[in-house]
């Protein structure tokens, strides 16, 4: 097989791998946009600080999430503060830096050969106080948050989008969706 067909090309919609026999088939199938970096970007990377956390159940995959992020973040965009935050949803709303890693090369190499998560997790976001994190995502600076789980994990980043909305700051949050449980949508 060549390797152009083998990768999607630039501006291309990914479809599930399903086989269609009919047109009209394909054209109700879900579309995703192609992965990746992007050219046009909303945040300064040098004034973007970024918080990494995995929550919720563990599941395989989740290192590889975080060396990723980490990878294309530094590496792509040119993002120079990275941090983990342990224990999930908890290490957000405990006192800074007690469960923050400043990710680097030598804490992120070869994590993606392990098993479970080299931040943690913990499991309910509704036992932690969100306006507790919220102001511990504040006072620390973080312009974005990556959340790694499962529809837990998601409903919770709801919460947390609501929360900063109604203060008017300016932080991103991204869930990036992991499950065993299959109770995310979309997600095989």
């Amino acid at each position: 097989m060549h390797l152009q067909k083998m990768f999607s090309p630039e501006g291309a919609f990914v479809l599930q791998e399903k086989f269609y026999k009919h047109f009209t088939e394909l054209q109700s199938g879900l579309k995703f946009k192609r992965a990746g970096a992007r050219k046009e970007i909303y945040c300064d990377p040098k004034q973007t600080k970024v918080a990494i956390a995995t929550c919720g159940g563990i599941c395989p995959g989740m290192n590889v999430v975080i060396r990723a992020l980490y990878k294309c973040l530094k590496n792509e965009y040119g993002v120079e503060d990275i941090y983990g935050v342990r224990w999930g949803f908890y290490g957000f709303a405990t006192d800074f830096p007690k469960h923050w890693i400043k990710l680097d090369d030598q804490k992120t190499y070869g994590i993606q050969n392990n098993g479970g998560s080299m931040l943690g997790t913990s499991g309910d976001p509704r036992v932690v106080d969100k306006e507790a994190i919220v102001k511990s995502l504040e006072d620390q600076g973080i312009t974005q948050v990556y959340l790694i789980g499962g529809a837990g994990t998601h409903k919770g980043l709801r919460e947390l989008q609501m929360l900063i909305r109604k203060k008017q700051l300016k932080i991103s949050l991204i869930g990036i969706p992991t499950t065993i449980d299959n109770n995310v949508p979309f997600v095989d």
